[in-house]
């Protein structure tokens, strides 16, 4: 499998407190990693340590390649794209054309596959975007129109139409009823299954222990725990961090 995403002892610290602490990640092509923990473990600061937003220590690379000094902005263009707790959708356009914006953020990826490929494949992202999220009837549909978990689907759909090399979701599933979290969950094995690779942070473990290939929990801001969705559910410091209480397999999900 080729990595396309790593990092190396990856910290983070504001003033007197260290939110994050010598993180390493590693994700694969076609590779859904769930990253999991309780509330202010560092789950949403490892994120913004990725993909530049907070200052932090440590190495990130993307495809190999070095981006720890580069600025947020430049490593989007490396093929790092993330979502935000909040869907914020452009409101006076559509869903199709709230893609469209991101499709228009040409990638070093997208470029150089523009070279040898027709135009008309390149403008084909969003509508494969708006297929693999179940958004085609909505594709018309103005951005103020839709339900929140709708909403969530655009905005995971946005960030594919710029054809990343791996994708950072925070929360997607917040605000979802079962039913939608349970469609979400079979969109980004969709996702993945076509090579995209995706990190999942997300408070619902029954989606993330059922559709992630690997987990990697967090407390304090520290790795207690890595492994697959079955060994992470049944390691007693993720039972006692996480989940609180003593539990079954079963029961933990």
């Amino acid at each position: 499998m080729t990595e396309v995403l790593r990092t190396e002892a990856l910290s983070v610290r504001y003033g007197g407190v260290q939110a994050l602490c010598d993180v390493d990640l590693a994700v694969g092509e076609g590779e859904l990693v769930g990253l999991i923990g309780p509330n202010g473990a560092g789950k949403t600061t490892c994120i913004d340590a990725v993909a530049g937003f907070a200052p932090a220590s440590g190495r990130v690379s993307l495809g190999g390649e070095d981006v720890s000094s580069l600025a947020p902005h430049e490593r989007a263009w490396l093929g790092l794209a993330r979502t935000w707790q909040s869907a914020d959708l452009f409101e006076d356009l559509s869903v199709r054309e709230n893609l469209r914006v991101a499709c228009g953020r040409t990638s070093v990826r997208r470029a150089a596959r523009e070279l040898f490929t027709a135009h008309e494949e390149q403008l084909d992202s969003v509508e494969r975007a708006l297929a693999l999220l179940g958004l085609v009837e909505l594709a018309e549909r103005g951005a103020d129109e839709l339900a929140q978990g709708q909403r969530k689907l655009v905005d995971v759909a946005r960030a594919l139409a710029a054809d990343p090399a791996v994708l950072f979701l925070d929360e997607p599933a917040a605000g979802l009823d079962s039913v939608e979290s349970q469609a979400l969950g079979r969109h980004l094995r969709d996702v993945v299954d076509r090579g995209t690779a995706v990190v999942l942070v997300d408070h619902d473990m029954g989606l993330v222990l059922s559709v992630c290939d690997h987990v990697v929990v967090l407390d304090f801001g520290k790795v207690i725990a890595r492994g697959t969705p079955d060994e992470v559910r049944r390691d007693p410091k993720v039972v006692e961090a996480y989940l609180g209480r003593a539990s079954t397999p079963a029961e933990a999900t």
